[in-house]
């Protein structure tokens, strides 16, 4: 991300859920019925408001809301009082009954949760809280995990202490280790629509609105996180260059595409020249989706042949250490080759 990039609370500090509600009164009614699955895992496409859900969650067990009246009656399920104790607590990584296993707290090098981590939960997760209450462990997220460190945290869920809850975020499901899988009750989480996306990016990024929230919803594709990201990555001008020179006219303007994709020739422009790919990406399916619903079945398929083959060769830049600008070049004209480009009116 850049340095300018949009300062937004962590989900241990988001007391506010947008969206989500049938997940949260899931949690709750099992919280309610006196028969909680000891492991959850809450399942879906990264930057949705799962962490925050999870923590939402958390704050609620730990603040003793037993027994749990009403927990399905007025007011969003699992709300805590703001002014609750619990709340800094749990925004400061303080409260006694709480552990977090994630790359932000592991000592293992890299970006992954390694077997240390876990086994150093053991006298949490082996013993009692203070108070008599809830424990509760937080993996954010278990696709981070290596195999090690998985199986490590299945032997836990094998034999769940008294009143140790588990909840697990995860990005996608299929990489989760069937056994572990299976000692959780599955939450799957959706990407938000219409009003409850716009509410969460306005509170996230107050300065977006009008045409610009508009292109980031279509961007984002309902993950708030994905949109916070592509501002920080200057998305939305990426986007609007990619149109520029692709919807212009049929034929693509030489001067301009060598000066775009000259920005992307540097090593320090790697995360901005994986974007255009996916940007890159996303305007063809989207042309693709138009020509179908037009009639153009031919015309769409090209379109999905010419996403198809782009989508292959970003991958090979990185993999092969591709000119990164001669690869721009390459998967521009091959739309224009295609007959792709140009206004779709």
């Amino acid at each position: 991300m850049s340095d300018d990039a949009p300062a937004i609370p962590h989900p241990r500090e988001t007391t506010r859920l947008f969206g989500h509600g049938e997940a949260a009164a899931t949690l709750a009614s099992a919280l309610e019925s006196g028969r909680m699955a000891h492991a959850w895992m809450l399942s879906g496409p990264r930057g949705i408001g799962k962490a925050t859900l999870a923590y939402r969650a958390a704050r609620f067990v730990l603040a003793g809301a037993e027994p749990l009246p009403d927990l399905l009656g007025e007011g969003a399920p699992l709300s805590t009082a703001e002014d609750h104790p619990v709340v800094p607590l749990v925004a400061n990584r303080a409260h006694p009954n709480l552990r977090v296993l994630s790359t932000e707290t592991s000592t293992g090098k890299g970006r992954e949760v390694v077997v240390d981590d876990v086994r150093a939960m053991a006298p949490f997760i082996r013993g009692t809280a203070a108070d008599g209450g809830w424990r509760v462990v937080i993996v954010d997220s278990i696709d981070d995990f290596n195999r090690n460190a998985a199986n490590a945290l299945l032997k836990f869920l094998e034999e769940p202490p008294a009143k140790c809850l588990f909840l697990l975020v995860n990005h996608a499901i299929g990489t989760v280790l069937p056994t572990i899988r299976s000692r959780c009750r599955l939450l799957r989480m959706r990407p938000l629509e219409g009003d409850d996306f716009q509410a969460t990016v306005a509170a996230l990024l107050p300065d977006i609105a009008g045409n610009d929230l508009d292109l980031l919803a279509e961007m984002a594709q309902g993950s708030p996180g994905r949109a916070v990201a592509l501002v920080a990555d200057k998305g939305l001008t990426l986007r609007r260059d990619v149109a520029q020179i692709l919807e212009a006219s049929r034929t693509v303007d030489r001067g301009r595409l060598l000066a775009f994709a000259d920005r992307f020739a540097r090593a320090e422009a790697l995360p901005g020249f994986r974007l255009v790919g996916e940007i890159l990406g996303g305007w063809l399916a989207e042309r693709a989706k138009l020509l179908a619903r037009r009639g153009g079945a031919g015309s769409a398929q090209s379109c999905w042949d010419v996403w198809e083959a782009v989508g292959r060769l970003f991958l090979m830049a990185e993999a092969r250490n591709l000119d990164r600008k001669q690869v721009i070049l390459d998967a521009f004209l091959r739309v224009e080759a295609a007959g792709i480009a140009g206004r779709a009116d």
